[in-house]
């Protein structure tokens, strides 16, 4: 790693494990090791990145043929996204696979979605606020959290925590368990 890739992209390192993010960290300093070839981060867990960890990688997925899985990429971009953006009066406008996003200058945002679209929307739970339990296949349990029922019976999406980080996905309803009086 240069020099000038440290100084241009050397401020948020984000972690990614099968095309998703496992890790964000704001980087406070470096040091070369191994006569310089190496460099070794020092970190703090990012409070502005953190709601990535696990969603999808931003940068997309790692393709084979690459020499290394090291992407650098503008934090503007994760940012600000990469859709080209248009003001409306007092709001800023993008379009991203037939999806409208509009957010108006106070932060509130309206999407419109193509025809037979479909949008979900999650508010980022807190670590302590997981009132259930989801248990997996091989029987180990993890704090969870609904975030809504599908209209089909049967199965669940949910934010459960394992190792230390929030996964999102769909499970059936009866490997959820209300702990809540």
């Amino acid at each position: 790693m240069t020099d000038m890739a440290i100084s241009h992209y050397g401020d948020v390192l984000i972690g990614v494990w099968r095309d998703r993010v496992v890790s964000a960290y704001d980087i406070t300093g470096h040091t070369r090791v191994d006569g310089g070839v190496r460099v070794v981060f020092e970190v703090e867990e990012s409070k502005e990145f953190s709601y990535l960890v696990g969603q999808p990688s931003p940068v997309g997925a790692w393709k084979q043929g690459q020499a290394r899985p090291i992407v650098y990429e503008d934090t503007e971009k994760i940012r600000k996204g990469d859709a080209p953006q248009t003001s409306v009066g007092d709001a800023t406008r993008a379009v991203v696979g037939g999806f409208i996003l509009t957010v108006n200058e106070n932060g509130n945002a309206t999407v419109i979605p193509p025809q037979g679209g479909t949008v979900l929307v999650t508010a980022p739970l807190r670590r302590d606020d997981h009132p259930f339990t989801y248990t997996d296949d091989e029987g180990n349990a993890y704090p969870a959290a609904v975030i809504d029922k599908h209209p089909v019976g049967g199965w669940t999406f949910i934010e459960y925590i394992r190792d230390g980080q929030p996964v999102v996905e769909s499970v059936e309803d009866s490997r959820v368990e209300d702990l809540r009086d």
